[in-house]
């Protein structure tokens, strides 16, 4: 098992421990999307291609989609969006949940983390809603409102899922701790996005339109995994900063050799 230094981070620290938590734990992460995410994404890409490709008709400047085929199709597209959207939350609980345990030394297993999170699904959806319409609103608000929230919420999962937060006080939970990790998470996104850009420039170089599908799919459930990832090691930096959690580690690390404590939340 590897040994993570958990403590307040920079940006570039962060981003490091993402990519070394990503790779050390890829096979757990790879376990849980594909439970959560990959059948779905793959069934709606590549429902979304043979719809295309049978609607599809040659005109002369080239092939296009019939004009009474539109609807149907932007119906297949949309209809899977709840189930999608229940499933990556799910995915994202469980992603935060085993990362957060692996990060602090407790090895468990995706089955261990998908059970917890089937506990806590209610709390996910509650917060997740409220997330929504919170972020939402304050982009009516002049947007900036809306951004704002948006990463005051940031570390809303791992603090739900990590902590057994009910749904309402995950939120405030995050609010209190992104206090000074809010540009941090901010750039950090914008250097992981990198990552679903390489999939998709990818896929868009592949012919076959349902292998491209399937590429693209892959990339867009192992950017959850990535992100997840990254959630939860800001989570840990703004828990070092805000309430000096490295020390309370360190002081279960010295209670005696050869514990295997949980650590304090």
């Amino acid at each position: 098992m590897p040994n993570y230094e958990i403590k307040e981070l920079g940006l570039g620290g962060i981003l490091d421990h993402t990519i070394r938590l990503f790779k050390d734990h890829f096979l757990f992460v790879a376990a849980v999307v594909c439970i959560f995410l990959l059948p779905v994404t793959l069934l709606s890409g590549i429902g979304t291609v043979a719809y295309t490709q049978s609607v599809t008709v040659e005109t002369e400047e080239g092939p296009v989609i019939s004009p009474e085929a539109e609807g149907t199709l932007l119906l297949i597209q949309f209809l899977p969006l709840p189930v999608m959207w229940l499933l990556g939350l799910m995915a994202q609980g469980a992603l935060c949940y085993g990362i957060a345990h692996r990060y602090v030394g407790n090895e468990i297993s995706a089955g261990e983390a998908i059970r917890h999170t089937f506990r806590r699904l209610g709390s996910l959806i509650s917060a997740s809603i409220l997330m929504f319409f919170g972020v939402m609103f304050g982009m009516i608000l002049f947007i900036l409102p809306g951004i704002y929230l948006a990463f005051a919420w940031y570390i809303m999962i791992p603090a739900l899922m990590f902590e057994n937060l009910p749904g309402p006080a995950g939120l405030g939970r995050s609010r209190r701790l992104m206090k000074g990790h809010k540009i941090k998470a901010f750039v950090l996104g914008l250097l992981l996005a990198i990552f679903p850009m390489f999939g998709g420039v990818a896929a868009a170089l592949v012919p076959e339109p349902y292998l491209s599908s399937v590429i693209m799919s892959v990339a867009t459930c192992l950017y959850t995994g990535l992100i997840s990832t990254a959630v939860t090691v800001i989570y840990f930096s703004a828990r070092c900063k805000a309430e000096h959690f490295d020390l309370e580690l360190l002081a279960q690390a010295l209670e005696g050799p050869g514990q295997t404590t949980q650590p304090v939340l």
